[in-house]
């Protein structure tokens, strides 16, 4: 991941940003989008997760974002010395309701003031793109919300690369239909592929 590289996901689990906080390439400060805490280093790689995170709490007490992250969380992500201040000892309640989108037809954005701003900066991520690389997702018709992120929000111009795998031409003639130019499906090449080449190039 070059620096000002975004990332946006609509999974829960953290193995991105364990594996990016180990290579030194991602902060928790502010590597999710938005400050949790002040005075770290500037993430060169940002993760936006969409839908939530499996280490992300809502406070009952506190309303105001954002989530609460708990010194075991922190501590998963390599960032062994950090505390949420809010938390302090672990010793508080929280709000399990607000932190995740459930994959259901019917999404509810429960916390808007946290979810809405979260999504604007993804949005605001991928108009500023020039090249867009779809891993993993099969652009599902009852994520409508999400399919309208990128189809509205992505430069017509920018070069759209899909590795889903079987479901790469499909995705890749939805994005022609909307208009994009640029598309090239690679249905024959997974993740693991794509990030072996993509070091190969690099070592080059």
């Amino acid at each position: 991941m070059a620096p000002g590289s975004s990332i946006i996901t609509f999974n829960y689990d953290v193995a991105l940003e364990r594996s990016l906080a180990k290579h030194e390439k991602w902060d928790v400060g502010n590597g999710y989008g938005f400050q949790f805490l002040a005075n770290r280093p500037p993430s060169t790689v940002k993760v936006y997760k969409l839908h939530g995170s499996v280490n992300w709490f809502k406070s009952p007490v506190y309303d105001v974002p954002p989530p609460v992250i708990f010194t075991r969380d922190l501590q998963m992500l390599g960032f062994e010395t950090l505390v949420d201040p809010r938390v302090g000892a672990n010793a508080m309640g929280v709000d399990h309701s607000g932190r995740l989108i459930l994959p259901n037809p019917r999404k509810r954005f429960y916390w808007e003031a946290f979810w809405e701003p979260l999504w604007k900066a993804g949005a605001e991520r991928l108009r500023e793109a020039h090249e867009v690389f779809i891993h993993g997702y099969s652009m599902p018709p009852a994520g409508v919300r999400a399919r309208e992120l990128l189809f509205e929000n992505i430069n017509k111009s920018a070069a759209i690369n899909v590795h889903c795998r079987r479901t790469s031409d499909r995705i890749a003639a939805e994005f022609v239909d909307n208009g994009f130019t640029r598309v090239n499906a690679f249905p024959s090449i997974g993740f693991e592929n794509w990030v072996t080449s993509s070091y190969a190039r690099e070592v080059e």
